[in-house]
C-alpha cells in the first residue's frame, strides 16, 4: 500500500522514488492526475538529475484539447516495492502521476486539506 495527503490546494500528493539507469535514488512528490492517462511526468529539471535516456517523441493531448509534442524518457520507479521501468513524459509543471501506474490499484482520497490518499493493489 502507498499513502499520500490532500494539499490545502485540493491536490492528492503522493511521494514516489526514482530511481536513474545508474542507480541514484530521489523521492519526488507527485500530484495525482486521473486526466492523465500515461506513467509519470516530470519537468526537465528532473529529468536532467536523473540523467534519464531520451526513447522518443511523442504528442499529447490537453485538457483544454491542444495537442503538445513532449520528449519520453526512460526511468525506474519503486511502485508499492517493486522495481518498474517506464516512460516518463518531460513536462513542466508539477510532477504528475497517472493511470498508467494506478491501473489494477484501488485509490482512495478522503478530499479535505489534511486527508489520506491510499493507493492499494487489487490483487
Amino acid at each position: 500500500m502507498m499513502t499520500g495527503v490532500v494539499t490545502a490546494g485540493r491536490e492528492a500528493v503522493v511521494r514516489v522514488r526514482l530511481r536513474s539507469l545508474q542507480g541514484q535514488e530521489v523521492d519526488i512528490d507527485t500530484v495525482l492526475d486521473t486526466g492523465f492517462t500515461e506513467a509519470l511526468s516530470l519537468p526537465q529539471t528532473w529529468v536532467d538529475t536523473l540523467a534519464l535516456p531520451l526513447v522518443e517523441l511523442d504528442e499529447m493531448t490537453l485538457a483544454d484539447g491542444s495537442v503538445i509534442q513532449v520528449e519520453v524518457y526512460k526511468g525506474r520507479v519503486i511502485w508499492d516495492g517493486q522495481e518498474h521501468t517506464i516512460v516518463i513524459h518531460c513536462v513542466e509543471g508539477s510532477p504528475l502521476l497517472g493511470m498508467s501506474l494506478l491501473y489494477d490499484y484501488l485509490l482512495t482520497i478522503q478530499v479535505v486539506a489534511g486527508g489520506s490518499v491510499t493507493i492499494t493493489a487489487l490483487a
